[in-house]
C-alpha cells in the first residue's frame, strides 16, 4: 500500500507487520523496519564527523570552571536530603524546582565533589544522547538520512 504524502510529495510505502516477527522482537519495531538508525559505513562516518565537529568546539569547555548559580542549585538541593529530592521526582503537580536536575548535582557532587570536569562531561553526553533522539525521531517522522543527521 502506498500514498503520495510526506515532504516534497515522495511516495511513500507502507508495509504490514508481521504478526509473528513482532512476536519474536517482543513487540518492538519489525525486523528491517522503514526506521533505521544510523547504519552502514556511510552512516558512521557521518556520525564521527559530527561528533568531532562538536567536540572541536566543546572540548575548551571541558577545563571551565563550575558556573556560579550551581553552588546554589547544589545547596538547594542538599539542604531539602535526598529522600525529599527521590520523593519530588514523582510529585509533578508539586511545584518542585528541577526535580531531575536535583539528581544531577547531587550524584555528581557525591561522587566527584566540585569537580568541574565530571559535570561538563556528562552535560556534554546528554547534548549528544538528545541529538541521537532528535535524529531517531526525523527518521521515525519520514526524513532523510541527511536532513535527520543535521536535524540531530
Amino acid at each position: 500500500m502506498s500514498y503520495r504524502g510526506g515532504y516534497n510529495g515522495r511516495v511513500i510505502e507502507h508495509q504490514p507487520v508481521d504478526a509473528e516477527e513482532s512476536r519474536r522482537n517482543d513487540g518492538a519495531f519489525p525486523g528491517r523496519s522503514q526506521v533505521t538508525t544510523l547504519a552502514g559505513a556511510r552512516g558512521l562516518v557521518f556520525a564521527l564527523l559530527l561528533a568531532a565537529y562538536f567536540l572541536y568546539f566543546a572540548w575548551d569547555g571541558m577545563s571551565a570552571p563550575i558556573a556560579v548559580d550551581t553552588f546554589a542549585n547544589i545547596y538547594g538541593y542538599w539542604k531539602q536530603g535526598a529522600p525529599w529530592l527521590l520523593g519530588a521526582q514523582l510529585q509533578l503537580w508539586g511545584g518542585n524546582y528541577r526535580p531531575l536536575g536535583g539528581l544531577f548535582y547531587l550524584a555528581l557532587f557525591h561522587f566527584f565533589d566540585l569537580n568541574p570536569l565530571p559535570y561538563h562531561l556528562v552535560m556534554a553526553l546528554i547534548v549528544l544522547a538528545n541529538a541521537y533522539w532528535v535524529y531517531v525521531f526525523a527518521r521515525i517522522l519520514g526524513c532523510t538520512e541527511l536532513v535527520s543527521a543535521m536535524a540531530g
